[in-house]
């Protein structure tokens, strides 16, 4: 329910942003005949200002700040995955040898009950 939410008030901004700053659609809404038509007219700005926007965001996205700062973070991601890595593989490491020397003396206190068992 909040995503339909989000999305519905993300709309309605974007309806009320167009035509507080479009004298061209505020007429043109004006003039049309019927909703159907004030859709039409609706329809046609949005999909010119996808357009617009989408060409804004290719731009913003292949600009020289934009690439250095995904490169910072690409470098940044890979330092800290090395990092939990690493921490991982000690870890590991650490109860494996844990794990191995609870083994032992697992098997050791059985031997030992077995042999007194025995005698």
């Amino acid at each position: 329910m909040r995503k339909l939410n989000f999305l519905l008030g993300a709309l309605g901004g974007i309806f009320g942003g167009l035509l507080l700053t479009n004298k061209k659609l505020r007429k043109d809404l004006r003039t049309a005949e019927d909703p159907s038509e004030a859709a039409k007219i609706l329809g046609k700005e949005l999909h010119r200002g996808g357009k617009e926007m989408a060409k804004e965001a290719k731009l913003w996205l292949e600009s020289e700040k934009t690439q250095k700062g995904i490169k910072k973070w690409k470098h940044y991601l890979g330092k800290q995955w090395q990092g939990i890595s690493h921490e991982a593989e000690h870890i590991a490491a650490s109860a494996a040898k844990s794990a191995k020397h609870k083994a032992e003396d697992a098997y050791e206190k059985a031997r030992e009950t077995i042999e007194r068992k025995m005698h």
